[in-house]
């Protein structure tokens, strides 16, 4: 598998998530690497933050990775707080499809940013014709 290169100039710089507004932050990775995690969240502040040494498909998937734990604050389903454990998988799965939908309608340079950094190109050939 080929290393895709950093792609700093293409990062995102805020997200919108359900009905917040979330900065997205280059965390610096010496920080990162004390913490011991490549992304964070900050909840309280409208804050993401991922690790700026991480190559670009590695620096997309942390990404989402925090985005999907933004969902599941926004949407109410804090594991903090045990919610979870009164919902069925049906109900999570329903709520996560919900807020990533949110994302995608908010955010219409998301998913093109995430086939980039994977190094995809878009292609719409053959999907949804009979």
């Amino acid at each position: 598998m080929a290393l895709v290169t950093p792609l700093p100039f293409r990062r995102p710089t805020s997200i919108k998530v359900v009905s917040r507004t979330y900065s997205v932050e280059e965390w610096d990775e010496r920080e990162a690497a004390a913490s011991s995690y490549y992304g964070r969240l900050l909840e309280k502040d409208a804050r993401i933050q991922v690790d700026a040494s991480l190559p670009s498909a590695d620096w997309a998937r942390t990404f989402q990775h925090e985005v999907i734990h933004a969902i599941f604050r926004e949407m109410g389903l804090s594991i903090q707080e045990k919610i979870l454990h009164n919902l069925d998988e049906e109900d999570v799965t329903h709520r996560i499809a919900n807020g990533l939908t949110a994302v995608y309608q908010d955010n219409p340079w998301f998913l093109g940013f995430m086939a980039e950094s994977f190094g995809l190109e878009a292609r719409l050939e053959g999907h949804g014709s009979a």
